[in-house]
């Protein structure tokens, strides 16, 4: 029964519970679009177990989320740069287009575990629809694929094509966190199937932008020299790399740091540092 909740939580214990928290303010407030909580129950384990990760979880508490945006948006910029001086002429614009594959695979993989959080959210409940979700994904990464690989012939560049992988990539992240509160509303709630559908269709549309970039890129690699079987373990150890980085950061570091709406926002710069590097590498060939 309910009265055996006075047996847990005395009135006093209640009162002086609430006193302590009403003196401190916090500085992030858990909510949908920033599970900052999620960062406090890390420093929390860390204390209970004892680990060596304390410093780190406390530094990424405290971090200007402006810095931690700029930082993964030049850190990839830069390495791609070193790699680029270290390739032969012929070859200089392969690190570019692995860039644009590893980048790829971190958007996706972060925009899905964005969109497997709001989903939990909007819905409360995942489990019984996590493997249709991730499907739905998978089922969107061949259909690019196939789409792509069917029209490869029609661009004999497929950098224009390229670009507007990552330009529609790009928008989808700047769509996302505007769609999420809507699909979280009350009000929506009597339209029952249509929420978890809507994820669903969501989750198609991330997949085939991932899927169409991977042909394009390998293509694209090919015309540089590449050994056809070089090439394509390029662009799969890349979009893997990208994909494992993209988990990692975006769930682990990101969305408790900075929240939904800035990590999508840090997806949508890495795309158009993309473009931007795939326009520049246009111009330049154009120009030789």
């Amino acid at each position: 029964p309910p009265e055996i909740l006075y047996s847990l939580f005395f009135p006093e214990r209640s009162q002086f519970a609430y006193e302590q928290i009403s003196k401190r303010q916090p500085d992030r407030l858990n909510t949908d679009l920033l599970p900052a909580a999620y960062l406090d129950y890390l420093l929390l384990w860390d204390r209970q177990v004892e680990s060596r990760f304390h410093v780190l979880f406390s530094w990424l508490r405290g971090v200007p989320r402006g810095l931690l945006m700029l930082a993964l948006v030049m850190i990839p910029l830069l390495w791609t740069g070193l790699l680029t001086l270290c390739q032969r002429p012929a070859r200089r614009a392969v690190p570019t287009y692995l860039l644009a594959v590893s980048t790829t695979g971190f958007s996706a993989m972060g925009l899905e575990v964005v969109l497997l959080l709001a989903f939990q959210t909007a819905l409360g409940y995942l489990y019984q629809w996590i493997g249709l979700v991730v499907a739905t994904f998978m089922l969107g990464l061949a259909a690019g694929a196939y789409w792509v690989t069917g029209r490869l012939d029609r661009w004999p560049d497929k950098r224009p094509t390229l670009m507007a992988v990552h330009g529609a990539l790009m928008g989808f992240a700047i769509v996302v966190p505007a769609v999420l509160p809507v699909l979280s509303s009350v009000a929506l709630a009597p339209l029952g199937p249509v929420i978890p559908l809507t994820f669903i269709v969501l989750m198609v549309v991330a997949g085939f932008f991932t899927g169409a970039q991977l042909p394009l890129a390998a293509a694209q690699c090919l015309a540089t020299g590449v050994e056809p079987t070089r090439a394509a373990g390029l662009v799969d150890r890349a979009d893997h790399f990208g994909g494992f980085v993209g988990a990692l950061l975006c769930g682990a570091v990101l969305l408790p740091v900075i929240g939904i709406p800035a990590t999508c926002l840090t997806l949508a710069a890495l795309n158009l540092v993309v473009v931007g590097l795939l326009w520049a590498g246009g111009r330049a060939a154009a120009l030789a």
